[in-house]
């Protein structure tokens, strides 16, 4: 008989993070990539550094905020979920600090004064958990 493992299994994800990577496309410069492709690559890099488990980082091919800015949203289920706009490349640390205080909770909900001035400023939409009736 082998002895129990003492290797616990990393928690299952609570949210996702999407990222529109299409959003601050250079009219000027169409060949550049988007901002938006900068802050996904920015955002993936620091969560595979730190090995974090508590949310995924998913590029969005459009979230449909289009005139305001580089635009995040955070979703899961049984969780509020966010949509947040007019956010930069130099925001990065400050939104991924949001996303991880955003997975710490059950329900999504992060105290006002505990996120990030980027998300305070930033808030496009919150949006309640689906209810749990059938459909």
């Amino acid at each position: 008989m082998e002895p129990p493992s003492t290797c616990e299994a990393p928690p299952a994800p609570r949210a996702t993070v999407f990222v529109c990577v299409l959003c601050g496309r250079d009219p000027a410069d169409k060949a550049a990539p988007p901002a938006g492709r900068a802050l996904y690559e920015a955002l993936a890099a620091e969560r595979e550094a730190s090995a974090d488990t508590r949310f995924h980082i998913e590029p969005a091919q459009c979230l449909s905020n289009c005139n305001r800015g580089l635009t995040v949203a955070i979703a899961g289920p049984d969780r509020w979920t966010y949509m947040f706009g007019e956010l930069t490349i130099e925001d990065a640390p400050s939104i991924y600090r949001g996303c991880a205080a955003n997975a710490e909770t059950e329900d999504g909900l992060v105290p006002w004064n505990e996120r990030p001035a980027c998300f305070r400023r930033a808030l496009i939409a919150r949006v309640p958990p689906l209810p749990e009736r059938s459909l």
